[in-house]
């Protein structure tokens, strides 16, 4: 018995039917075609599968390098510093200290008018009485050739010592030069420029009980 239908399209077989189907041509009794599955549907890319980034991968390395980077970066700044400092020490003479002038050397020139006249800032004034059981040295000595007037301070005797002493030279111009002996320092010893003509020396001993004495003061003529 031929099938009362085509198992392909369906149709009504009659009776005297072929062997094919009149309609699609399959043959009668045997299997529809199989039509070939369809392919499968593409799955969605798996971000896990992909490539990995290599920024992402080593993150932490990137770190790393990001802090190196920024220490170079400090490094050179700070030798950058350093370079410029010691140009504006070297070129542009900007020394960070002051080297201090010696004791010995200090010495002041003062040129001041004054209202009397010059002849009388050449006389000398009387020294005080020293007090008993206190003596005080010192040497007053004028270069004939250079004209250039030491003092020097040669020692004490008795109580109490000499802390400062304060000298004058006053030219005949009228112009003063200054200059202090500090004893209990070892600066025993001063140097002024004098004259070709006479010169008048002061010396005020300071003790270091605070009392003061005029010690010395006399001209001292070119010899």
């Amino acid at each position: 018995m031929p099938p009362n239908f085509c198992p392909n399209c369906g149709i009504k077989i009659k009776a005297d039917y072929s062997e094919c189907c009149p309609k699609c041509g399959v043959k009668i009794g045997s299997k529809s075609p199989q039509t070939p599955p369809p392919p499968p549907p593409s799955s969605p890319i798996d971000s896990s599968s992909q490539i990995p980034n290599p920024r992402e991968k080593n993150g932490v390395a990137e770190i790393k390098g990001n802090k190196r980077n920024w220490f170079n970066i400090a490094i050179l700044l700070i030798g950058f510093v350093i370079v410029s400092a010691v140009f504006a020490y070297v070129v542009l003479g900007a020394g960070f200290f002051t080297p201090q002038t010696s004791q010995s050397n200090v010495v002041t020139t003062i040129s001041t008018p004054t209202p009397t006249p010059a002849s009388y800032a050449l006389v000398p004034l009387p020294t005080q009485l020293i007090p008993t059981g206190k003596n005080f040295y010192f040497q007053v000595q004028k270069n004939p050739i250079t004209s250039k007037i030491s003092v020097i301070f040669t020692g004490s005797a008795g109580e109490g010592s000499v802390s400062r002493a304060d000298i004058k030279v006053t030219h005949k111009d009228g112009s003063v030069t200054t200059g202090i002996l500090l004893p209990v320092k070892g600066v025993t010893e001063i140097t002024f420029d004098g004259s070709k003509e006479t010169d008048r020396v002061e010396i005020i001993a300071k003790m270091s009980s605070g009392e003061t004495y005029r010690v010395y003061d006399e001209l001292v003529p070119s010899l």
